[in-house]
């Protein structure tokens, strides 16, 4: 999990985790869960979609079959 001050490490599940979170949360990719809050653009690089985040320097991957619905959830923020 990377946070703006730490990264943290776990093993938990990230289904298990994506249920604790609000709704500024979403399950984008099967390796990523993101802050809808935060995202500052998506970007295609070839076949893959990146989201980047407001003063952050790391971006998380967004499923080709979730862009849609992310690029949505983006629109209403």
């Amino acid at each position: 999990m990377h946070t703006k001050e730490k990264t943290f490490a776990t093993y938990e599940r990230l289904s298990d985790l994506y249920q604790l979170l609000d709704d500024s949360f979403y399950l984008a990719h099967r390796s990523n869960i993101i802050n809808m809050d935060n995202v500052f653009c998506i970007k295609q690089k070839y076949e893959t979609y990146l989201a980047y985040f407001q003063n952050f320097n790391k971006y998380a991957h967004i499923s080709r079959l979730k862009i849609k619905e992310a690029r949505e959830l983006i629109s209403h923020n």
